[in-house]
């Protein structure tokens, strides 16, 4: 399985439906990402979801499994034919 490498649009619509979910502002959510402030990351959301995501986004091996599943590219799918 090869690893995922989103657009730039794809990126930026993944980035805005999550800020839009945890309530801040995508710039701020990107400069966590990008800095690798998973603890920021996970403590926006907390509870177990925060956990979990905390867990998935510190293995590459779980990140490209969540990237390439049916759902994740299903969702991906969407989101292109909404530009």
């Amino acid at each position: 399985m090869g690893q995922f490498q989103p657009s730039a649009n794809q990126l930026e619509n993944m980035l805005k439906m999550a800020s839009k979910n945890l309530n801040t502002d995508p710039n701020t959510l990107r400069n966590k990402i990008q800095n690798g402030d998973i603890n920021g990351l996970a403590n926006s959301i907390g509870g177990p979801m925060g956990m979990q995501l905390k867990s998935i986004l510190s293995d590459q091996k779980k990140i490209n499994q969540l990237m390439n599943s049916p759902e994740m590219q299903k969702l991906i799918q969407s989101m292109q034919n909404n530009n």
